[in-house]
């Protein structure tokens, strides 16, 4: 059994718009393509640097974001954390992406990714187009 930790930084029930200023998260484990549980934490810490940290020693493998500077990607990608950045919407529906696979992970150290720019390959153009397309879906 393949079980992992999923974390989202949440703001009501969506995705809180900047990951640098986030302190509330939803952490969900996910065994078998089926979420087994979840739980909602407050990371009362000083910086995002040390969250991170935190949601590490938690044993996080992943973390859903919205809006996340350069640094502070580069060094959840380099903690080994597998980060899928520049989402938006609903909690619900973006666990739901992550679980059918279609959300990107950012790969901004091995590449570049400007993620400040809409570059070739983004990985803020692939999960905005997502998050978009599957909107619509819903919404029919």
């Amino acid at each position: 059994m393949n079980n992992e930790l999923v974390a989202i930084p949440i703001f009501q029930d969506r995705i809180s718009p900047l990951l640098d200023e986030a302190k509330r998260f939803i952490i969900f484990e996910i065994s078998e393509n089926s979420i087994t549980q979840s739980i909602t934490i407050n990371l009362d810490l000083e910086s995002c640097s040390l969250r991170i940290a935190r949601l590490k020693e938690m044993g996080v493998t992943v973390l859903i974001s919205g809006a996340v500077s350069r640094f502070i990607s580069e060094m959840i990608i380099d903690s080994g954390i597998k980060h899928y950045p520049w989402n938006s919407g609903a909690i619900e529906e973006i666990i739901d992406l992550y679980i059918k696979n279609k959300l990107h992970p950012c790969r901004a150290s091995i590449n570049k990714c400007s993620m400040q720019t809409k570059g070739r390959n983004c990985c803020r153009e692939k999960n905005s187009a997502l998050n978009k397309n599957s909107s619509k879906e819903i919404n029919k």
